[in-house]
């Protein structure tokens, strides 16, 4: 008897599967295909828009989970700002280092002639339409973006601490939402070398980027 209610559970357990397999497949796979269908479809409208819409350059977000990032409520205001802090063992030249960076990634070219980081000159902006796009930012200057804070002296890791305060809000929407914030000269509290002295001065440089970036 134990053996037969088993045997009829297993049963029923494989009937259920089907039957929950066959309404997925006559219910929820029609109804994604059309919503997907539905939303290429006005995707593709919105960008052939875009297209004609000269007075500016926009173009539609490929990755959808960069339109997660977008989203915007009430308490939400810094949960898209990533802060990245590198500290160097030395000073290091910012002026150079922005110079560097400008010619070595900004301006990189592939053989096939694309620019693998174009996205840096653009800005992530919500479309009329509803959908979010990258849009050219005709006044980039890399010093908005590569800044080299003034020199005034070595920077403690409670300076360093209230400027990463300050970073972690969200950043305006007129320039493309990215900087690298360069620190000239920092040292750690209480830090000493091996003849009980003060320790070499060092640099921090603080990468800040909304999350559509990454």
């Amino acid at each position: 008897m134990l053996h037969f209610r088993t045997f009829l559970f297993v049963c029923l357990r494989v009937v259920e599967a089907a039957v929950s397999l066959s309404l997925s497949f006559f219910f929820v796979l029609p109804t994604l295909g059309f919503l997907w269908v539905g939303n290429s479809g006005v995707r593709a409208l919105v960008s052939l828009s875009l297209r004609c819409h000269r007075s500016r350059k926009l173009r539609l977000t490929r990755n959808g989970l960069d339109n997660i990032w977008g989203y915007t409520a009430k308490g939400n205001h810094n949960s898209r700002t990533v802060l990245n802090v590198v500290v160097y063992e030395r000073q290091i030249d910012g002026v150079g280092y922005r110079r560097l960076f400008e010619e070595k990634v900004l301006n990189c070219r592939l053989p096939n002639g694309s620019f693998p980081y174009k996205k840096l000159k653009e800005r992530f902006v919500a479309h009329s339409s509803g959908f979010y796009c990258w849009e050219e930012d005709p006044g980039f200057d890399i010093k908005n973006h590569v800044v080299v804070l003034p020199d005034e002296g070595v920077m403690g890791e409670e300076g360093l601490m209230e400027l990463l305060a300050r970073l972690a809000d969200d950043m305006p929407s007129e320039h493309p939402q990215w900087q690298e914030v360069i620190v000239p000269a920092f040292q750690y509290d209480q830090e000493l070398d091996n003849n009980n002295q003060p320790a070499t001065v060092k640099s921090v440089r603080i990468l800040r980027f909304h999350h559509a970036y990454g």
